[in-house]
């Protein structure tokens, strides 16, 4: 009876914050720490922790530290408690002492970081990750990560707190193949998918699962109320312009910065060595090395020149604007209308200087002009291509422009 009684006053002690009294309790019996339990296998930290008493927690670890790693019937540590609880100051007194406690995982296959996370505990999670990153990292159930926690329990602040730390977590599939963004529609969380849509990659929004859909495919065949057609709205706004960006992948830079590389060899080669070649010796209308086309096709030797030093000066520019690294880590749809727009340019110019080549070097005939007209018939099919593939594309982008500047100019208007 007289132990029950003790425990009483230790429990209320350590629930109001008492530090005095518990204190008294400690002094009379040292031990008391080590032998009294409360239900659910639970020590004096764990009750402490769960009310928020932090000198009371600072009180028990100074004279007892291994209960910092005591487990409940749950198999939660006062850490778990204290990341439900979202008490900073505590959680910081536990991981001052026991930081290895963060990889703990309760009955449920979770630890500290992914209750924080489940509970929107923001200033909490950005402590644990202080401390350590390398838990925020851990799978749970079917791999899937703390984001896709996030979205079950509608924590945007957090999901965005954890996405400028683990950029990386965005893309993980889990047993299912599903991204956060397959359940963030799922779930219904049109600000979650707003957001994911707006700050992360195409290639990963176009991600299909284990029944080969996209977040789009998901979101069509769910019951379209308000909610799930605006989800639908924003995907299929994103998917209208995802050409541009994936336009803009590795493999095209590389392939324009080759093309360009090979244009600028040319170029130089045929300023070096014009066509029809160079005078060999000196009389009253020419020099030795000087380019016979200039004396006896001035004009046309004129137009080959600016053609061919247009065409070097592109490439030279269409490299320098590759090379250097984009600030943000998606190019922006104006960066790629200037790319697309210019390398369509400088292929024009080069081609047209390839032109006058020929022109130069065949007489003004009847023959020439035949070859002339098919090449620039040739030349025209060619610049066509790219547009007949994008030009809807394009339209469309620019049509969804207008229409969104319309909506804010009445907003603003209004």
């Amino acid at each position: 009876m007289v132990r029950e009684v003790i425990r009483k006053k230790l429990y209320d002690a350590a629930t109001l914050g008492d530090a005095t009294r518990f204190q008294q309790l400690l002094q009379e019996d040292p031990y008391l720490l080590d032998v009294v339990s409360f239900p659910d296998s639970r020590n004096l930290l764990h009750i402490a922790t769960r009310s928020g008493q932090a000198s009371i927690v600072e009180e028990i670890l100074r004279i007892n530290q291994h209960l910092a790693w005591s487990l409940d019937s749950q198999k939660s540590s006062s850490l778990h408690i204290a990341a439900a609880k979202g008490t900073v100051e505590i959680a910081s007194k536990l991981l001052a002492i026991a930081p290895q406690t963060s990889w703990l995982r309760d009955c449920h296959g979770m630890n500290p970081v992914h209750i924080a996370a489940m509970n929107g505990h923001v200033e909490i999670l950005e402590e644990f990750i202080r401390h350590d990153r390398l838990p925020a990292t851990e799978k749970v159930d079917h791999r899937q990560t703390v984001l896709h926690l996030c979205v079950k329990h509608g924590q945007l602040r957090v999901l965005q707190v954890l996405v400028n730390h683990f950029r990386e977590l965005v893309h993980l599939q889990d047993d299912y193949g599903e991204t956060v963004l397959h359940l963030a529609v799922r779930y219904k969380q049109v600000e979650i998918v707003r957001y994911l849509v707006e700050n992360t990659g195409v290639e990963y929004q176009c991600s299909r699962n284990s029944n080969r859909e996209t977040a789009l495919d998901i979101s069509r065949q769910s019951p379209q109320d308000t909610i799930q057609s605006e989800i639908t709205k924003i995907l299929e706004q994103i998917t209208t312009i995802k050409f541009s960006n994936i336009s803009l992948n590795k493999v095209s830079i590389e392939l324009v910065l080759m093309v360009a590389a090979l244009i600028i060899g040319m170029t130089f080669q045929a300023s070096i060595n014009p066509p029809g070649g160079v005078w060999q010796d000196d009389s009253a209308t020419h020099k030795a090395g000087t380019p016979i086309m200039a004396s006896t096709y001035p004009e046309m030797y004129n137009e080959f020149v600016v053609a061919n030093m247009a065409a070097f000066i592109l490439s030279v520019l269409t490299i320098i604007w590759l090379s250097i690294p984009s600030p943000t880590p998606e190019p922006k749809q104006p960066t790629w209308i200037v790319i697309f727009t210019g390398y369509h340019l400088l292929l024009a110019i080069f081609t047209l200087s390839f032109i006058n080549s020929i022109k130069l070097l065949n007489p003004p005939t009847k023959d020439r002009s035949l070859i002339t007209a098919t090449l620039t018939l040739c030349v025209g099919f060619l610049g066509l291509i790219p547009y007949f593939r994008y030009g809807p594309h394009m339209m469309s982008y620019f049509c969804n422009n207008v229409r969104a500047w319309r909506q804010s100019f009445v907003i603003t208007s209004n």
